[in-house]
């Protein structure tokens, strides 16, 4: 079911309200995926899988491409009572290679044109093994990307469930086209190494975030237990960072970025949460949804260790 209307919270401005339910649970299309990787293996097919989400929302697929013909690849997994209902396949010259990095604070857009739409956020691995970035949930889950000149948008696949009410705002995208790095626009040197949960932040902590409108920014968190404008009468575990006085903390678009902790004298990136929005389109604060509740999609931060 999507259920759309134009709704303000917290001053940014989203043309939707979505509530969406896949026919295929991630668990169940994940074992899907292995049932099908095995099998062309064991055939000799040289192939490559992704997961997906149909632009209707509503049924989630499983997208094999392969230099063999589409309709060969549909017979092998027919003939082995695979539902082709929950396969595409796609048959490819050449195998494509990455095109460039992908990590937090680039501008994910709703249209191959660019139109703009939210921000990219800390780089995820999930259960599969497959790495992504996350965003905000209440983003549009059709998302494209493109580095550099911007002339060449690639679409980046939902993976349902995504966590959307409550304590959550928070969606993953696989993104096969581009390399996966844990890094952060704004700060070309340093590695996220690891992550502070909710229950290790503390009020006075100096949270940054790099967002694609308003870039780089930090606040002081003042409190550990706010509401979202968008769950009034939610639990209240969100955090919020305000910014010093004239310093715009966030704008519309910015939602999704990646929010963490650069400690003082050392070139590391502490991951402290997902953006979701601020108290109005010029925002004098920001709040967020603390990083480990992330788990919520079976997905996990891509972290390097310190060194």
């Amino acid at each position: 079911m999507v259920d759309k209307s134009a709704t303000e919270f917290g001053g940014f401005w989203v043309d939707y309200v979505e509530v969406r339910k896949a026919s295929l649970s991630e668990k169940d299309l994940n074992k899907l995926r292995d049932k099908v990787e095995l099998l062309l293996r064991t055939k000799g097919i040289d192939f490559r899988t992704n997961t997906g989400h149909d632009d209707n929302r509503q049924d989630s697929h499983i997208l094999v491409e392969a230099k063999a013909p589409a309709k060969e690849i549909k017979e092998i997994l027919g003939r082995s009572g695979i539902n082709l209902r929950f396969i595409k396949v796609q048959q490819v010259p050449e195998f494509a290679k990455p095109l460039a990095n992908l990590y937090g604070g680039f501008r994910l857009a709703k249209t191959s044109a660019g139109s703009p739409e939210c921000t990219s956020g800390f780089a995820a691995v999930n259960s599969s093994g497959v790495r992504g970035v996350l965003t905000a949930a209440h983003c549009n889950p059709n998302v494209w990307y493109a580095k550099g000149d911007g002339t060449v948008w690639r679409n980046i696949p939902f993976v349902n469930p995504e966590a959307y009410g409550g304590s959550y705002d928070v969606q993953f995208h696989t993104a096969s086209a581009f390399t996966i790095s844990n890094r952060v626009l704004g700060e070309p040197t340093a590695r996220v190494t690891g992550a502070f949960g909710r229950n290790l932040q503390e009020i006075g902590y100096v949270a940054c975030k790099y967002g694609m409108v308003s870039g780089k920014t930090c606040g002081k968190i003042t409190t550990l237990t706010d509401t979202n404008p968008l769950f009034p009468t939610g639990p209240k575990t969100w955090i919020r960072a305000t910014c010093n006085a004239g310093v715009i903390c966030a704008k519309g678009g910015d939602s999704g970025a990646p929010v963490y902790f650069k400690p003082v004298g050392l070139n590391i990136l502490v991951a402290a949460g997902i953006l979701s929005g601020g108290d109005k389109f010029f925002s004098t604060f920001f709040y967020y949804m603390p990083i480990n509740y992330i788990s919520v999609l079976g997905v996990s931060l891509i972290t390097e260790p310190w060194s």
